[in-house]
């Protein structure tokens, strides 16, 4: 079961895919059926122009290609959501997150679109990201034990003056075979080096897989990422925090 909660921590959430050849045609415009799919949603338009390079290897030369043209920038109204369309990739992101279900029905459309337009198109990787920064206003800085699990927090326990702890973030990789995870957790301190005066500790989940990847393998993966994530973040708390967040239902 997949818990909702009324007031999350979730920080940012950012949905990917990279393409396994770059689109040159989105370089120069947007297909006009793409733009009508999206305006409702994005009705806010920004593009930026870029100057890149790509590798171009043959049989007998090996050169330096410059690539020329307009990344699409695209935010909804509030600015919340934020979608960027360019010659390898799609992704959106999200600082104020409704649901799951709201991301596949912003995204999955999109890259739909893409595969029926290009020819040959397909994707190389896809990612689910969700980053939550719990920031408490208690005095206790690193005393976490009540709303994270203690295995979490080895870090902040270890050092004999914790008062010296000016950052303790680590990094767990999960390899699931179909997917990876990319757990980042722990006080990261904006403040650094100084000494910790906030109370924030992330839980950063990053899903992804890598290889060739078809429009209804993306639909696929894409729900086993939620599923995976979410599962591992609520391994990751305690119902203290549960109530904290007030859980609303399933989502």
């Amino acid at each position: 079961m997949v818990r909702k909660y009324r007031a999350p921590f979730l920080k940012e959430v950012i949905v990917r895919l990279d393409f396994s050849y770059p689109v040159t045609k989105l370089a120069k415009t947007i297909p006009q059926r793409l733009k009508e799919m999206i305006s409702p949603l994005f009705p806010i338009s920004e593009p930026k122009e870029f100057i890149g390079k790509e590798l171009v290897v043959t049989k007998d030369i090996t050169k330096e290609k410059i690539l020329e043209g307009t990344d699409w920038f695209f935010h909804s109204m509030d600015r919340q959501k934020t979608l960027i369309v360019s010659i390898s990739n799609v992704n959106i992101s999200y600082k104020k997150y409704d649901s799951f279900d709201v991301l596949k029905q912003d995204f999955l459309p999109i890259v739909e679109e893409l595969f029926g337009t290009y020819d040959d198109f397909q994707g190389k990787r896809l990612g689910l990201r969700y980053i939550n920064e719990i920031t408490l206003s208690e005095n206790n800085m690193l005393d976490w034990t009540n709303y994270l699990d203690e295995r979490l927090l080895t870090s902040l326990n270890f050092p004999q003056d914790p008062s010296k702890i000016c950052r303790a973030f680590n990094n767990l990789e999960l390899n699931y075979g179909d997917l990876v995870i990319r757990f980042q957790y722990g006080m990261f301190n904006a403040d650094y080096p100084a000494p910790i005066r906030k109370k924030s500790f992330i839980l950063d989940y990053d899903a992804y897989y890598q290889g060739p990847q078809n429009l209804e393998d993306v639909k696929h993966n894409i729900d086993i990422f939620h599923e995976a994530t979410q599962a591992l973040f609520e391994y990751s708390i305690s119902d203290e925090l549960r109530k904290l967040m007030g859980v609303e239902g399933n989502g």
